[in-house]
């Protein structure tokens, strides 16, 4: 009865080894009066050392670099953990050497799938599931044509699609001035449709999750397409969406109102 109580609990703890993941680790060389860089594809949301003799920061004025340095001379190996914003924790495990090389080293190219920068399992929405909905909605096709424009300068929304609990708005923004369209701000809000005399006008405005997408010029002549992000939110009759971009001169702004009934008309992709 023994042996059989012993094979079981021996049985089960194979199997939650099994299922366990080993996640590999990079080997990194580092010393006292020379920097490493470690270079990541998306910018580093967390870092943390596994001992003080290891110095670690983030480059000056960059999101995606870590420099790592040595506080002493002959420390104890020791180890280094990485998480960036496409949710990949990375982990790296430290020595020491008078002269280390490579002093530089990328990660930019580290698969989704590798063992080496594993994805992990996000909360919320993260900047490698934004990138990757953002490509999928630019080649989904395009059902809507609400048009707006100021001067030469149109825009037009193509498509409202709803994947991963986000509201994805799909827009061509198109120059037909000689000159080069450059985006001073874009701003997104609620309003109501209808508002008193001489009284404020109600808005809510509303933030987009990937800022960065935005276009800063439009050359002349020239047209782009772009998605921004938004959580859920709920448009009633008595609103309206209201879309403002201005240039960096300060002119008026290209306006373009979106009435509930085309946000309702938005497509879920499964």
């Amino acid at each position: 009865m023994k042996v059989v109580t012993v094979m079981i609990c021996l049985i089960g703890v194979f199997s939650h080894l099994m299922g366990q993941i080993s996640i590999d680790s990079y080997p990194l060389s580092v010393c006292c009066d020379k920097t490493s860089n470690i270079v990541f594809s998306y910018p580093i949301i967390s870092v943390d050392r596994g001992s003080a003799d290891l110095l670690a920061q983030k480059a000056r004025g960059v999101e995606n670099v870590l420099q790592v340095k040595a506080a002493k001379v002959d420390f104890h190996s020791t180890n280094l953990t990485v998480i960036t914003g496409d949710g990949k924790l990375f982990s790296f495990v430290i020595n020491y050497s008078a002269d280390p090389s490579p002093l530089n080293i990328s990660l930019a190219c580290v698969k989704r799938d590798s063992a080496a920068g594993i994805l992990l399992t996000a909360e919320k929405i993260n900047q490698f599931i934004l990138d990757n909905d953002e490509t999928t909605v630019l080649h989904l096709s395009r059902f809507l044509r609400i048009h707006g424009g100021f001067g030469r300068l149109q825009a037009a929304l193509q498509a409202i699609y709803a994947k991963d609990q986000l509201l994805w708005f799909v827009f061509e923004l198109k120059n037909n001035s000689p000159l080069d369209w450059r985006t001073g701000f874009l701003r997104f809000f609620l309003q109501d449709k209808n508002k008193a005399k001489r009284t404020a006008v109600q808005a809510e405005e509303l933030r987009f999750l990937n800022p960065g997408v935005v276009p800063g010029k439009v050359s002349a002549g020239c047209s782009t397409r772009f998605a921004l992000a938004f959580e859920p939110f709920a448009v009633g009759k008595s609103k309206r969406m209201v879309i403002e971009m201005g240039d960096r001169t300060g002119g008026s702004p290209l306006r373009l109102v979106i009435k509930p009934r085309i946000v309702f008309k938005v497509k879920t992709i499964k």
